[in-house]
């Protein structure tokens, strides 16, 4: 492991053997609440002028400048800590950001064995995670992930594919709550080269996230889950859903959405070939439903409509021409 700490400077530019001219970082820098954001399509742009073998090490190298720049925006004690497949940004002590490195290589592996056959880790690449040392700054930070005007559900940790896939959480006094927050969030960034629908994306986390790191008590016991369910979901409703867009809902919806999502993946996860067969073939313009029916033979409606004890499944089947274009996903 590495620390890079403020003796090094943050780069104004970056160069590439591959590449005649260098990247003027400090001109593709802007400030969000205090915070430096970097146009990435711009370090996109100029990165695709290497040859193929070259064009990740040239945007690993736009990366690490950016995170440079983040970490003397966030001020004295945060440090860069590197090893061969993780980055981490945080505050505090080397021996904590030691552990966080180690932790991040081991669940590498191990979510490539538990969810085998869609994990896709990059070995030219690093996994990014920022730990912010309290919760306004971060909140302050993921803003910039989300429409100005609107409302989003309070996390502890989350993924954000846009420009540089990275993931983000605040730093917490038990280690499990990080590390917690670290296994899904890596289960997101292992499949987000897949254009899943929402729902099968955090299906799949929520279940790697509990395989690996054990499950934790609910905060109502499973009948009072089931009444809530039943309560919430409607032929409306489920459609939320389906398109993902309940996930960002700031009432009790967000939490069922996950927990259904939860409960629906690990049913079909049963036979996993078969799984593992629709998951790759899923996409999120019709919730995986063309992709169910053709590898698993169901129909994703009748499998809602039978959790929640139904006698038809109509009105409870996925409907893209209710959701179209408000479609929440993890993007291609």
């Amino acid at each position: 492991m590495t620390a890079v700490r403020q003796a090094e400077p943050a780069p104004l530019e970056v160069r590439s053997l591959e590449i005649g001219q260098p990247f003027a970082l400090a001109e593709h820098l802007y400030l969000y609440e205090g915070l430096p954001i970097l146009d990435w399509q711009a370090a996109l742009d100029w990165s695709a002028q290497a040859p193929d073998s070259a064009v990740a090490a040239a945007l690993k190298e736009c990366k690490r400048a950016w995170l440079l720049h983040l970490r003397d925006a966030l001020g004295d004690g945060y440090e860069l800590h590197e090893s061969a497949h993780a980055a981490v940004l945080s505050k505090g002590e080397e021996r904590s950001a030691a552990v966080m490195l180690d932790f991040i290589e081991r669940t590498r592996r191990r979510i490539t064995v538990t969810i085998e056959g869609l994990a896709t880790f990059r070995d030219d690449d690093r996994e990014i995670l920022i730990v912010f040392d309290d919760s306004e700054t971060y909140y302050r930070y993921v803003s910039h992930a989300y429409p100005e005007d609107g409302e989003f559900a309070f996390s502890s940790g989350m993924y954000l594919h846009s420009g540089c896939p990275h993931f983000v959480t605040v730093k917490e006094e038990e280690h499990l709550t990080v590390e917690r927050v670290i296994t899904h969030e890596m289960t997101h960034a292992s499949v987000s080269h897949l254009p899943i629908p929402l729902w099968l994306n955090e299906g799949l986390a929520v279940n790697a996230e509990n395989r690996l790191m054990g499950t934790i008590p609910k905060l109502f016991d499973p009948a009072e889950m089931r009444q809530k369910h039943l309560a919430f979901w409607t032929r409306d409703t489920i459609q939320e859903f389906w398109s993902g867009r309940s996930f960002g809902r700031p009432d009790d919806g967000c939490m069922l959405s996950y927990d259904l999502a939860q409960i629906l993946v690990e049913i079909l996860a049963g036979h996993w070939p078969q799984f593992r067969a629709f998951a790759s073939a899923a996409h999120y313009e019709d919730a995986g439903a063309s992709a169910a029916s053709e590898h698993m033979g169901l129909d994703l409606g009748e499998s809602i409509a039978s959790i929640f004890e139904q006698s038809s499944a109509d009105g409870w089947r996925p409907d893209p021409e209710h959701w179209r274009g408000e479609t929440a996903h993890t993007p291609e």
